[in-house]
């Protein structure tokens, strides 16, 4: 083996990733275009859907007495009525809220309060390696390592996609 075989062998994975990347291109070509054949259908529907729901939710919303035992209802597949919503916690000031969690409810405070200590892993990785081996911490994985990317960053992110989405279709068709 030589570097003119390396050279051959490169031109062959070069030749046949163009390809694909070629053929993912044109698939992307009739995926728009069967999108934009679609549209003008499509868009009326959204229209329609939009409204519908929107004069449902105001019909609900200003008869809630219909809502009130049962507060839902399905309906032709759809469920509807009126339940309560998640609610959202907010903290204004967290080092107030952990101050009076110390001072009400000390014995519930491992559950209320959250500490944590990590090592920060950018900043060891500034660290010359005496002063790693000081702190107990080694390097994995430096070894010399074969590269194959193409320069193409773009094309090699559209084909990793397409290959990912081949992927989950044919797991998706051997699930079915």
């Amino acid at each position: 083996m030589n570097m003119s075989d390396i050279d051959r062998l490169t031109q062959q994975y070069a030749d046949a990733f163009q390809q694909l990347a070629d053929s993912m291109a044109r698939l992307d070509e009739d995926v728009r275009a069967v999108k934009r054949h679609h549209l003008p259908a499509i868009k009326p529907q959204i229209d329609a859907v939009t409204n519908h729901r929107n004069a449902l939710h105001e019909a609900i919303a200003q008869n809630p007495q219909l809502f009130e035992k049962p507060r839902t209802v399905v309906l032709h597949g759809v469920k509807v009525g009126i339940q309560k919503g998640k609610g959202r916690l907010v903290v204004e000031d967290e080092q107030k809220t952990i101050r009076l969690i110390r001072r009400h409810m000390l014995a519930d405070e491992d559950m209320l309060i959250i500490v944590k200590e990590s090592v920060s892993r950018a900043g060891l990785g500034k660290l010359p390696a005496a002063q790693l081996k000081k702190l107990a911490v080694s390097v994995t994985d430096a070894i010399d390592k074969v590269v194959i990317k193409p320069t193409q960053s773009d094309v090699e992110k559209a084909v990793d996609a397409l290959i990912k989405d081949g992927l989950e279709e044919l797991e998706v068709e051997g699930a079915a």
